[in-house]
């Protein structure tokens, strides 16, 4: 990374190799687990979403609007306060750490939900040998789903396709 540099408003952010590396590294720990108190407050104290977003322009959604297909909808979820919600919502261990891999655009987590905007699962993709795959897909308290459900999210993972929707790196 030769540098990261960002449109901020009217002028130019620029970010030098130094702090992108150190930045990315922080991500690292925090995702392994390495180094869990040093780091698990910066999302919450120091910004680290909002630092993302401005210096990487990440996490860009895999798709311009909710995916949607017969009365089923996938809402992305893109920051670590979506990821607690969704967990806390469907009885699973979903949580703010796993942000870090979202980030890193090595994940990616949408809450399926019904006509009735009720949520009935959530579905990790996983980014292998260059396209989005299904990972897990499980439903509150990580009951099965049904064969429509698991069905969505596949056809979701064929429409992020291979790299066309991912975002840069």
């Amino acid at each position: 990374m030769a540098g990261v540099r960002t449109e901020v408003m009217q002028g130019v952010f620029h970010c030098n190799n130094a702090t992108a590396q150190g930045f990315l590294a922080a991500l690292e720990a925090m995702k392994s687990g390495r180094e869990p108190g040093r780091f698990s407050s910066l999302g919450k104290n120091l910004g680290l979403e909002a630092l993302a977003r401005r210096v990487f322009d990440r996490p860009r959604p895999l798709f311009p609007s909710p995916f949607s297909c017969g009365q089923l909808v996938a809402e992305e979820l893109l920051s670590p306060q979506a990821l607690e919600e969704e967990g806390k919502a469907m009885r699973h261990c979903l949580g703010e750490e796993n942000w870090a891999s979202v980030l890193l655009d090595e994940e990616r987590f949408f809450s399926l939900r019904d006509g009735a905007d009720q949520r009935v699962a959530t579905l990790r993709l996983e980014w292998v040998s260059g396209a989005w795959k299904v990972a897990e897909l499980r439903g509150p308290g990580n009951a099965r789903v049904t064969e429509e459900v698991a069905a969505f999210a596949e056809e979701l993972a064929r429409a992020a396709g291979t790299g066309a929707l991912r975002p840069a790196v």
